[in-house]
């Protein structure tokens, strides 16, 4: 039952869970469909993808969502790479779940709290089941950007503002959703725009400015993702590609 030898890095993109991010009409769904080819489904959680050929299920309330999760992990389907676009619409879709089904509303003082909570704890349910399907999940959202303190945390409307604040840019979803998402991504990535060559960027690392992030230690900070949603996925294949190939030779 113990495991006698290690279990090797995943390095294939199609197989890890990423969140990227960016502000609207940069690509980012252009660019998710060219993750798996036809083997990529999205969970369309708003509109956005006519202009793209891709296997889209629209997804308007919370029984279709956590249909097409069942669906997956019972596998007989030809998905490898599910996207979710965007991530940040999870928590209304569940706010209304739990008012018509748990008859608890937010906009009621003494429910509010008990439909968060609820609200978490479906969405954080369904998040643990899509991985178990054993598809790689790209979480899809937008950006937001907020002023945060000298220690890098958020700085509301009305808290105190003691010492210098900073604008940085975040995956704009939020709250216990977000935890929950970027605690399962491999990688955070912001999609932008490089505003000195007017091309397109994936930023991997964190830093004062961007929040971002990869477990593997092989992304360079800065990738020049080209013109196109082609040039942009090549762009972020070739570090895992590279790594892959290394490994392999030292093997």
């Amino acid at each position: 039952m113990l495991p006698n030898k290690k279990t090797p890095r995943t390095l294939d993109p199609r197989r890890l869970t990423m969140t990227i991010y960016g502000r609207p009409k940069i690509g980012k769904s252009s660019l998710c469909a060219q993750f798996a080819g036809d083997s990529t489904l999205f969970l369309a959680l708003e509109p956005g993808l006519s202009g793209l050929e891709v296997f889209q299920l629209p997804v308007h309330d919370w029984q279709t969502f956590i249909g097409a999760i069942r669906e997956l992990v019972e596998g007989n389907h030809q998905f490898s790479t599910v996207v979710v676009d965007v991530v940040d619409e999870l928590r209304p879709l569940a706010l209304r779940y739990v008012e018509e089904v748990d008859r608890l509303s937010v906009n009621k003082q003494s429910q509010s709290a008990r439909a968060y909570g609820k609200a978490n704890t479906h969405i954080s349910e369904a998040l643990k089941l899509l991985q178990l399907s054993g598809v790689g999940i790209v979480f899809v959202s937008h950006e937001r950007t907020h002023q945060v303190d000298e220690k890098g945390q958020i700085v509301g409307a009305f808290d105190k503002q003691a010492g210098a604040v900073r604008e940085k840019v975040f995956p704009s979803v939020s709250g216990r959703v977000r935890d929950l998402v970027l605690g399962m991504s491999d990688c955070i990535l912001r999609y932008a725009f490089d505003d000195r060559t007017g091309r397109r960027v994936f930023q991997t690392k964190p830093s004062p400015d961007v929040e971002a992030g990869e477990r593997f230690g092989i992304l360079p900070a800065v990738i020049d993702a080209g013109n196109s949603a082609e040039e942009a996925h090549a762009a972020l294949l070739a570090p895992f590609r590279e790594a892959w190939k290394s490994g392999t030779e030292e093997g």
